[in-house]
């Protein structure tokens, strides 16, 4: 008995939680992205197929593996709010620019959809591949993504109350 609540204090004190909501669960073939514990997808066909399975929107990121300013890891994603939007709410994910097997396909969704070649590049979209709210590009600021978030669940919203 002792042991278990010397473990619930350590696991409370370290900030961990518990939670029964299937809201976190994808649809297989998922990766952790950015070795961030963040699970999501970094194939574009596999992401919306997942987000029309589980009707949840998707928040793509372009980036590249070369890149020398990791704003996301260091600035967005240690903030607990954001965390909770992307494991709750988004399924994930990650379009590497750069890389050898997939790079160039990516470049093309990122060009020919989006008429960017920016990295990092940040949308929100549908289930169906469409933007929910307008892109955003490099910031250090989490309350940009709060802020995208936020409206892109409002516009969501909106559209299933009047279905």
């Amino acid at each position: 008995m002792l042991y278990r609540i010397f473990l619930f204090t350590v696991i409370i004190l370290s900030g961990c939680t518990f939670s029964t909501d299937n809201s976190r669960e994808l649809c297989g073939n998922e990766k952790d992205l950015m070795g961030l514990g963040l699970m999501g997808y970094d194939n574009w066909e596999e992401a919306l197929t997942c987000a029309e399975k589980l009707e949840k929107p998707v928040f793509l990121m372009f980036t590249n593996r070369n890149r020398s300013e990791q704003s996301f890891e260091r600035f967005i994603y240690p903030n607990k709010n954001v965390q909770q939007y992307l494991t709750g709410h988004f399924i994930p994910l990650l379009l590497f620019t750069d890389d050898k097997e997939d790079g160039e396909k990516n470049r093309k969704i990122e060009n020919g959809r989006f008429l960017k070649n920016t990295q990092p590049f940040y949308i929100l979209l549908d289930k169906n591949g469409q933007p929910l709210t307008g892109p955003w590009e490099y910031t250090r600021n989490p309350a940009i993504f709060l802020e995208k978030f936020k409206l892109g669940m409002h516009i969501l919203e909106d559209s299933d109350a009047r279905r």
